[in-house]
Parts: structure tokens; sequence; C-alpha cells
């Protein structure tokens, strides 16, 4: 589906242009839903995708006390990232 690719191209994006800081799950998720205002996401639908990026090997979430749930790219990420610019 074309709106998959297309949330997920962007997910990678928004985490390449961070420049390397991880960027806090909520923030994430605001991101995509400011991006993709157009359309009725739900919340299982992006934590579905956000989870194939991650079992794909393209991103890796971490959970601390501080700042709870952050993703960043992984090397794979960031060369995939690098190619949709």
């Amino acid at each position: 589906m074309k709106l998959d690719r297309d949330i997920k191209q962007f997910i990678l994006r928004a985490l390449c242009r961070a420049k390397e800081e991880p960027i806090n799950d909520d923030t994430l998720r605001q991101l995509v839903r400011g991006a993709f205002a157009h359309v009725a996401i739900t919340e299982a639908d992006l934590s579905q995708w956000i989870k194939e990026l991650e079992t794909g090997g393209l991103i890796s979430g971490t959970t601390d006390e501080l700042f709870g749930l952050t993703w960043g790219l992984s090397l794979a990420g960031k060369h995939k990232a690098q190619q949709l610019r």
C-alpha cells in the first residue's frame, strides 16, 4: 500500500533530519500525524509501521526512565534514509 510506504519513508527522513539525535516516541507520532493530517491514521496502524521499521533493522527504540521511549536510525536505516533525499 502506498500510504504504508509513504509513512515509513517519512519516519526515516524525520529521524535522519534529527542529525543522530533520538526522537521521543510521542514527538515522532505527532510529526507523522501532522504530515499526514489528511489521512485517518489509527494508533494501531502507526504502531505497526514503526514496528515493521524496527523489525526490518532500520530503526531502533530505547526506553529509559529519563526520556521514555526514543527512536533512532540504525546504520542500515541511515543508509536508506540518505537514499530518500
